[in-house]
């Protein structure tokens, strides 16, 4: 790996890249073709089952292909559908609504074109697909290249001809290899990341579903549980004269301002005449149906939040985890809060509740330890982006 010290740059339409790189049209290195109207409509019949598979703009997410949701073609007319079938390496654009969703085609024999959905080919050896997904990916080329074709539609939509004039960098092939196997390397870490994530999230689950109920009981807890209604636990407190605008909402302060959607934190002030100031809460939002922890002070940002407190004897962060628990019906508006006051909570005594608190919050800090790392991994990811696609550094 060099730094720009070593290399010569030259201007071009697209930026300064190294001398030694060229800029060429899509169109020039790659045939980008789409599946036309009539060949879906005459020839492919989709079915829930099977082993042929239409890759259609939901399949195309962030890079990869995403298969939950797939339609079956087995029962098609292929012969009339040469150009659709994809191979090892072709490259998917999803040009309508939602435009610019890239992925890689991983298998020969299991996929074709569905409507809405561009195949870019690589016509040469010359030319590293894996490279160009990321290029495709990197925000400097789609707001280049992108963003100025559909900012005026309301339907943001590209035609193949669009699609085939896009400027793009091409460096020398060992170079492009090199880049796209540090950037695979990097996109592996964070996907471990991410399952690694995922499996302790449903280890959670899992603790949360058998100590909450009193399933599985801790080691030497074993006394009788309670029943108890929502006044006999919670307190609803005032907030009247507390709550903010929006407007007044910053991006640095003093004391943040909590709201009902799922981030907790939506701005700041330093208005300290609004502060609630209680050791622990639990918010719930009347519109939302969201119920988040909090300890430290706040202000209030938005009107159906409801700040709630425990009753003495009751331990706050085991009372959220069990609230967590428990179904809210959606009545499409902001009434959902008469069902929280209608729960029966099914409790234990303090000392279990304080050791079940203990269990799931480790597992919280747990978690978000990782979602941190995978954070800052993920940064490091777009430093690469940005010094590896134009040439900041060398491989």
């Amino acid at each position: 790996m060099r730094n720009n010290k070593n290399t010569k740059f030259k201007r071009t339409e697209i930026g300064m890249i190294p001398s030694d790189w060229e800029v060429v049209l899509l169109g020039n290195i790659a045939t980008v073709t789409k599946l036309a109207g009539f060949e879906f409509t005459a020839y492919i019949k989709y079915q829930d089952k099977g082993n042929i598979i239409a890759l259609r703009g939901l399949n195309i997410k962030k890079g990869k292909l995403v298969l939950n949701d797939v339609k079956y073609i087995d029962g098609s007319d292929f012969t009339k559908l040469n150009r659709s079938k994809l191979y090892i390496g072709d490259m998917l654009f999803t040009y309508i609504g939602t435009v610019g969703e890239l992925a890689l085609v991983d298998k020969d024999n299991k996929y074709y074109l569905a409507p809405n959905v561009a195949l870019i080919r690589f016509e040469t050896q010359r030319e590293v697909s894996k490279f160009y997904l990321y290029l495709f990916q990197f925000t400097n080329f789609q707001i280049s290249q992108i963003n100025p074709l559909i900012a005026s539609s309301t339907q943001p939509a590209l035609t193949m001809h669009n699609i085939r004039q896009f400027k793009v960098v091409k460096p020398p092939k060992p170079e492009q290899e090199k880049i796209a196997n540090a950037l695979m390397r990097i996109d592996n870490l964070i996907e471990d990341y991410e399952k690694l994530i995922k499996k302790k999230e449903k280890i959670k689950q899992g603790l949360m579903q058998n100590l909450l109920t009193g399933k599985v009981r801790l080691k030497g807890l074993d006394e009788k549980w309670y029943q108890f209604g929502f006044n006999q636990v919670l307190e609803n407190v005032s907030t009247s004269g507390k709550k903010i605008q929006t407007s007044e909402y910053k991006n640095s302060g003093i004391y943040p301002v909590v709201d009902q959607g799922q981030d907790v934190i939506v701005g700041y002030s330093n208005d300290s005449k609004k502060v609630i100031d209680l050791n622990e809460v639990i918010i719930f939002g009347d519109h939302t149906r969201i119920f988040k922890y909090v300890k430290n002070k706040f202000i209030v940002g938005a009107d159906g939040v409801r700040v709630l407190i425990t009753k003495e004897k009751f331990d706050t962060h085991y009372i959220y985890y069990l609230l967590l628990t428990q179904e809210i019906p959606n009545t499409g508006y902001n009434r959902h809060f008469k069902y929280v006051k209608d729960l029966m909570l099914k409790l234990p005594e303090l000392k279990e509740q304080q050791a079940i608190s203990q269990v799931l919050s480790n597992a919280d800090n747990e978690i978000d330890d990782l979602k941190i790392k995978l954070n800052k991994i993920t940064d490091i990811k777009k430093g690469m982006l940005d010094n590896l696609l134009t040439g900041k550094i060398r491989l």
